[in-house]
């Protein structure tokens, strides 16, 4: 069994930390929290919202990063505030930015980098297990005519996804 962890800040008060692993899309959320503005500038072309598993993280990716592009502030008060203003927060919400700032992220560059590289990479996996069902499902029950335009856009999903993810790990990717 794991042990929880606590942490005593220098005014003597004690912070329990989670035991809960946190997922790789938290760990991004929060390494772009405490990141400097031109390093998530870098990273945002290449994440998208849908490419996180988790909800809550997709939901305040998807709030923080209008305000990155736009130059506004985007620290966790600013995000909470936008989460709040568009009436986005849920408990899901919540818990992502609660493990995001708790997650004792540095911000630095190449950590940013890490795990946007890791939140890209599982998304392009696990879209490309459902690309693969949906063109299995379909050969056996679409008609001929949609089945060639329905693996062409599955290719070229794959294609956008994986130069995405070969920008952010500074690959060329082959046509």
């Amino acid at each position: 069994m794991t042990e929880p962890v606590a942490f005593v800040r220098p005014s003597g008060s004690v912070i329990a930390a989670s035991t809960t692993p946190v997922s790789a899309e938290v760990l991004l959320l929060g390494s772009a929290l405490a990141a400097s503005p031109a390093h998530v500038r870098a990273v945002l072309p290449h994440v998208q919202a849908d490419d996180f598993d988790d909800l809550g993280a997709a939901e305040a990716w998807g709030v923080m990063t209008p305000l990155v592009a736009s130059g506004r502030e985007f620290h966790a008060a600013a995000v909470q505030a936008e989460l709040l203003r568009q009436g986005k927060v849920d408990g899901l919400a919540k818990k992502a930015m609660l493990d995001a700032v708790t997650a004792g992220c540095s911000g630095l560059e190449p950590e940013l980098r890490m795990h946007a590289e890791l939140v890209v990479a599982l998304a392009f996996r696990r879209r490309f297990k459902s690309w693969g069902a949906a063109l299995t499902a379909g050969a056996g029950e679409l008609a001929e005519c949609d089945l060639m335009p329905l693996a062409v856009r599955a290719g070229l999903a794959a294609r956008e996804h994986s130069i995405r993810l070969g920008a952010l790990r500074g690959e060329e990717v082959a046509a």
